[in-house]
């Protein structure tokens, strides 16, 4: 996914043109869903993922991750490019499931969205329905919201979430993917820019909306400790 840029500050969003903003608001989850449906072929890239899943499985990682520009995380590679391009989505899930007190392989998570749901082998990143595949594989009980208010009404401690954006500013635009967390009061933001190490504290989702660059959430995915069953929506 195109690489988000640190821009503009707390509750100054970023001028973007209405262009930009037709085409974000147009693209919600279910071009996504249709994007996944004609998806090219694993095999072709068969061969790399193999290579890929060895090379970062050599690398070792902790909680949390920030950053995926920065040297520590920008040559994993995923399908036919590396992190610091396509990263966000396989650290959102990382840092996500170490919320909930789980010890994620970044490795294997990568492995899974190269068979399972990366647009383009790479090019456009991970795709959404994939995540929610990836997180019903484990066990993890989620469930996916269309309205923030909702998915913030079950924000609650002990839980973590995966959201999926659109961005955009007068430069450009692209998509993002971020790990949350509940606070007493707010939320914590993992891996909001590319190229700076340590998370984002918010007063709430609203704020968290409204900094940097325009925003609009099309994927609002809640996790769960593990249970016995997998919900989804």
């Amino acid at each position: 996914m195109q690489k988000q840029k640190k821009s503009g500050g707390s509750g100054n969003t970023a001028p973007v043109p209405y262009f930009y903003k037709i085409i974000i608001k147009c693209a919600g989850y279910p071009v996504w869903a249709f994007l996944n449906v004609i998806r090219p072929p694993y095999l072709f890239i068969k061969k790399r993922a193999a290579g890929n899943y060895n090379r970062n499985a050599e690398a070792k990682v902790t909680f949390p991750l920030n950053g995926q520009e920065l040297p520590h995380l920008r040559d994993f590679s995923m399908g036919i490019k590396q992190f610091g391009f396509n990263g966000c989505g396989a650290i959102a899930t990382f840092n996500a499931l170490s919320l909930l007190g789980l010890k994620p392989s970044l490795a294997e998570i990568v492995r899974f969205y190269e068979r399972k749901g990366i647009l383009f082998y790479g090019l456009m990143g991970v795709n959404p329905v994939a995540v929610g595949k990836y997180l019903k594989s484990l066990g993890i009980r989620w469930k996916r919201y269309t309205k923030a208010g909702d998915f913030m009404a079950d924000f609650t401690p002990g839980k973590s979430g995966i959201l999926l954006y659109w961005w955009g500013n007068k430069k450009g635009l692209g998509a993002h993917y971020v790990a949350v967390e509940p606070l007493a009061q707010g939320i914590r933001v993992y891996n909001m820019y590319g190229r700076q190490d340590s998370s984002c504290e918010f007063a709430g989702i609203e704020e968290f909306l409204e900094t940097g660059n325009y925003k609009r959430v099309v994927g609002w995915f809640l996790l769960e400790n593990p249970g016995e069953e997998s919900t989804h929506a």
